[in-house]
């Protein structure tokens, strides 16, 4: 099987996390849920707002600790 760029960013998460696999999948999710805020929050302000497709991604539920896990992992 040939190895791409998910794989390495892959095998980096899970060095990253020790190998807990858990914790990775975490890491991902939070990210994920932070991301679409941010996207969310940019559509919000942009004049063009109306005229973008918000509903082909999907929604993820923010976990209740998003906030407080992330903003001391982020920097």
């Amino acid at each position: 099987m040939e190895r791409d760029n998910f794989d390495e960013a892959i095998d980096e998460i899970v060095a990253f996390t020790g190998g807990d696999m858990r914790l990775a999948l975490r890491a991902i999710l939070i990210e994920s849920v932070l991301l679409e805020e941010e996207l969310r929050q940019m559509r919000a302000a942009s004049p063009h707002a109306n005229s973008i497709e918000t509903n082909n991604s999907p929604q993820f539920s923010k976990p209740r600790d998003a906030r407080d896990q992330t903003s001391s992992n982020r920097t």
